[in-house]
C-alpha cells in the first residue's frame, strides 16, 4: 500500500491581551495568546475554527530591568520555556506547532 504524504498550512495568529502595547495594563498584567485556525463562513453565522496553542507572558527582572517571556504551550504538552524577546518566543511557538502538525498527519 502506497504511502499518501499530506500537507496543511498551520496559520498562527496573534493576539494581544491585557494590553496592546509592550507595557502592562494598570494592573501590571501583559500577554499574547496564539490560535490556530479562522472563522469559518457558514448560512446561518460565522462560527469560530480556530485553538489556543500557546500563551506568552512577560516576566520583569526586576535586577536587570529588562524583561524575559514565558511561553506556556498548548501542545501537545503543558511545557514551558522562557525566551528573551518577544520574537523568539513567537518563532519558537510557531516552529514547534508546524512540526507537530507535521508529524501529528504523517505518521
Amino acid at each position: 500500500m502506497a504511502k499518501i504524504k499530506i500537507t496543511v498550512e498551520a496559520r498562527v495568529t496573534w493576539d494581544n491581551v491585557y494590553s496592546h502595547t509592550m507595557e502592562p495594563d494598570s494592573r501590571g498584567r501583559w500577554a499574547r495568546i496564539a490560535f490556530c485556525g479562522n472563522a469559518l463562513k457558514t448560512f446561518t453565522k460565522p462560527k469560530i475554527a480556530h485553538f489556543q496553542i500557546a500563551w506568552v507572558k512577560k516576566l520583569i527582572v526586576k535586577e536587570a530591568d529588562t524583561g524575559k517571556f514565558h511561553v506556556t504551550y498548548y501542545f501537545p504538552t503543558k511545557e514551558k520555556t522562557i525566551f528573551d524577546t518577544l520574537e523568539e518566543a513567537k518563532a519558537a511557538v510557531e516552529k514547534g506547532f508546524r512540526y507537530f502538525i507535521k508529524m501529528s498527519i504523517n505518521n
